[in-house]
């Protein structure tokens, strides 16, 4: 993987997004069922994560452009 071999981002938050794949997977393939307060709950819980994948990718960006 590009991102793992690179080290772009963090083993940590490589998992998260392993997890978020899963996540995505239902929303993708079982889209007329899924609970929307589940989805929305999901998001407002994880919302934090998606800062951390941002900031770990905007760091490694500086680094190399430096």
């Amino acid at each position: 993987m590009y991102f793992k071999k690179r080290k772009v981002i963090s083993r940590k938050i490589l998992n998260v997004l392993k997890g978020m794949k899963g996540f995505r997977n239902i929303l993708v393939y079982k889209y007329g069922v899924v609970d929307d307060e589940l989805v929305f709950e999901m998001l407002s819980e994880k919302v934090e994560d998606f800062e951390k994948f941002k900031e770990e990718i905007l760091s490694f960006l500086r680094a190399k452009v430096k």
